[in-house]
């Protein structure tokens, strides 16, 4: 077995591996939509069930909730998401996409974000 400084130094590297293919991709999504990778991940997020409440939008997106709003108020802001309360309770906030972010959606590249939960979701708990 290694010594423990260098089963360290091999995560560290790993995870600098990881955060490098996340922040190319996130440029590469600006790049060709104008998002950066949490708004283009939580469009997609949306387009897929939306419409959604926030609070769902989040434990999909694994942040938390006022991280989501900020993302929200960014896009609604660029005209992707619409904001409506339930017509059955006041205090839940619904969120879909526009037109302009349906149309963003289907030709936006893929977010790594999105990519890497979807593989880690498929481990079983014990691995993680």
């Amino acid at each position: 077995m290694k010594p423990t400084a260098e089963l360290i130094a091999d995560v560290t590297d790993n995870l600098r591996r990881v955060f490098q293919v996340v922040n190319e991709h996130s440029k590469r999504a600006m790049r060709e939509t104008g998002l950066t990778g949490p708004q283009l991940w939580a469009i997609k997020v949306i387009a897929g069930h939306g419409p959604i409440r926030v609070s769902d939008l989040a434990r999909r997106l694994y942040l938390h909730n006022a991280t989501v709003v900020g993302i929200v108020d960014r896009l609604e802001a660029q005209g992707l998401a619409q904001r409506t309360r339930s017509s059955e309770d006041r205090r839940v906030v619904m969120v879909d996409l526009t037109e302009q972010g349906k149309d963003l959606v289907a030709r936006a590249p893929e977010v790594a974000q999105g990519l890497l939960v979807a593989v880690l979701e498929t481990i079983p708990r014990e691995k993680l």
